[in-house]
């Protein structure tokens, strides 16, 4: 059951910290601009994000999964991957929004967020092993869960297998 939206519409957030997490991949931490406290999400849900990009005719909209767990609820994290142009097709252009953020967004930033959404969720109270599998960048839901279960659930069987390029 989808829970219910915690706000309508966009709402700012500030980037509180911004953490190179390896030299493609840079976690955002964001707090309410507003200071009030966050409103839960469950895990593997996301943001939309709105992005107002020097040279762009339009606010860029862009769709990150959470990547902390929820019981963390001073921040909501997005780890974000730069997105490079094709090897094989050097004429597409780079990733217009996580180029921009890379870049441009720093502590202090502030970036426009819609609620938490998404249905591809995980109980981690649930008593059932669980297995993850997941590749490249793809594994930013999963992390939300595996650290929702060891916060709630440690004893319970996780494995948790991930492909990547490199190191």
């Amino acid at each position: 059951m989808a829970q219910k939206p915690a706000w309508k519409g966009f709402r700012p957030f500030i980037v509180d910290r911004k953490v190179a997490e390896s030299d493609i991949v840079t976690s955002f931490y964001l707090k309410p601009e507003d200071g009030d406290l966050l409103p839960p999400f469950r895990p593997g849900q996301f943001v939309n994000i709105k992005l107002d990009v020097p040279a762009q005719n339009s606010p860029i909209l862009r769709s990150y999964t959470l990547s902390n767990s929820p019981v963390n609820n001073e921040n909501y994290r997005l780890s974000i991957k730069r997105e490079s142009p094709p090897t094989k097709a050097s004429h597409v252009p780079p990733g217009t929004a996580s180029n921009y953020l890379h870049d441009c967004v720093n502590v202090g930033s502030s970036i426009l967020l819609a609620p938490p959404s998404g249905d591809f969720v995980l109980r981690p109270e649930g008593k059932n092993a669980v297995v993850f599998l997941a590749g490249g960048i793809g594994c930013t839901p999963l992390i939300s869960m595996l650290t929702s279960i060891a916060d709630v659930n440690p004893t319970r069987d996780v494995w948790f297998i991930h492909g990547s390029r490199n190191s």
